[in-house]
Formats: structure tokens, sequence, C-alpha cells
């Protein structure tokens, strides 16, 4: 099977646990080529989790050959079912670690997506995704969208940094859900340190007593996030 288990169980390679791989003559996913996985995860066939794991996999060692086939699982409505949100939500992620424009495209689909638009609003934030500014601002404009979702998309935008979505962000700051209050200032904290901001809309924002707070822990957070991500997935 050629599986490396870390200290919790977890193969290295293709992040399968040794309680699912035991008593399995499974090779592990790890180990095989980019259209050997493309074939599992076509495979309707195939046990579920194996495909999940087929998709994880797609994201470390795929390329541009293997957008359509994680494309495709987004797209199906046949992962609109709650046992199908898995693969769906590894599918999301694996399309940004790869990128594009289709994957693009199909996340900012999935972003409405019942069990995937988490990861999909974290995988357009991981590829800074402009194009999904504008699709962003309304979800988080709008009060009848779900609570997380609105969440995910403030952040989002501060990952992204565009300067279309400061002014939603310093509207939504005024919410009356506490933890859109707090996110959306985290997210204009990131965006005054790295977005392309003037010098008079980096101003505005110190003029704003409520904001100059997350504006000073911004760097102190770097200490524990390096990478300076608001969005980020387990690695």
């Amino acid at each position: 099977m050629d599986h490396e288990f870390d200290r919790r169980g977890i193969c290295l390679k293709c992040g399968g646990s040794s309680i699912e791989f035991r008593d399995s003559d499974l090779p592990c996913i790890g180990l095989l080529q980019e259209a050997e996985l493309i074939q599992i995860l076509q495979d309707e066939s195939t046990r579920l989790r194996r495909r999940e794991h087929a998709a994880r996999a797609l994201g470390r060692v795929g390329g541009k050959a293997a957008v359509p086939a994680l494309c495709a699982i987004l797209d199906s409505k046949d992962t609109h079912r709650k046992e199908m949100w898995d693969l769906a939500q590894e599918s999301a992620i694996s399309l940004g670690r790869i990128g594009g424009a289709k994957a693009c495209g199909s996340l900012m689909q999935a972003v409405q997506h019942p069990g995937a638009f988490h990861n999909a609003i974290l995988a357009l934030a991981h590829l800074r995704a402009t194009e999904a500014v504008d699709l962003l601002v309304a979800v988080l404009s709008d009060p009848r969208e779900e609570f997380q979702h609105r969440l995910d998309s403030a952040l989002a935008l501060g990952d992204i940094g565009d300067h279309r979505a400061l002014e939603p962000l310093l509207v939504a700051r005024h919410d009356a859900l506490i933890q859109l209050k707090s996110d959306t200032r985290r997210a204009l904290a990131k965006m005054f340190y790295c977005a392309d901001l003037t010098d008079e809309q980096k101003n505005r924002l110190l003029g704003l007593s409520d904001l100059k707070a997350s504006i000073d822990q911004y760097p102190r957070d770097l200490e524990w996030f390096p990478d300076g991500r608001l969005c980020s997935w387990e690695e």
C-alpha cells in the first residue's frame, strides 16, 4: 500500500486515515499519476471516500488537466446532496490550489453551493480573485444571506485587497452582527497594510477610532499567521 502515517494516523501522501486503510489493499492515492486520479474522481462507481482523496490529491499533484474534472464536481447538482458535500469541498480547495480562469468561474458559482460555499470562498481568497469582488460584496452586503457566507466574504475581500471592497467593508463594520463587525475590521486592517490604497484612503482609515486597534493589531497577528492570510485551510 505504501502509506506513510504521521502520529495522528494520517497518511502523509494522501491524507487518508490508518483506520480506513489498515485492512485495505488499495494503493496510496499519493503515489498515483494525475490521469489515474482524474479517472478515480470521475468514476461514480468508486467508493465516495476514495473519490474525495483523489480530489484532494489533484490539488497537490494535478495541473490544468485536472481542472475540468474538478469543476464538473462543483457544477454538478448531485453534489448538492449532503452525502456529496465533502467531495465538493475537496474539489473547491484543489481548484484554489491549481487556479486559472475556468477554476475561478466554477468557484464563483459554488459560492451558493449548499455544502461547498465556505471552501469556495476560501479558494477565491487564496487566488486573490479580483473577478469575484463584486459577487463577494453582494454576499457581504445582503442581510438575507447566511451568517457564515457574510463572514467568509468579509475576510476574503480583505485577502483579495481590491479597492472596490473598501466602501462596502466600511459600511459592514456597523452591522448588527458582532462577529461581522469584528471580521470586517480585520479585513480593513489588512487592506491598510497590503492593498494598493491611496494615502487619502489610508488616512481615512486611520482617522476612524473603531479601526485603530485592528490596524495596530495586524502586524502582531503576523507572528501567528506569517503568510498573512485571513482565510486559510489546513495543509
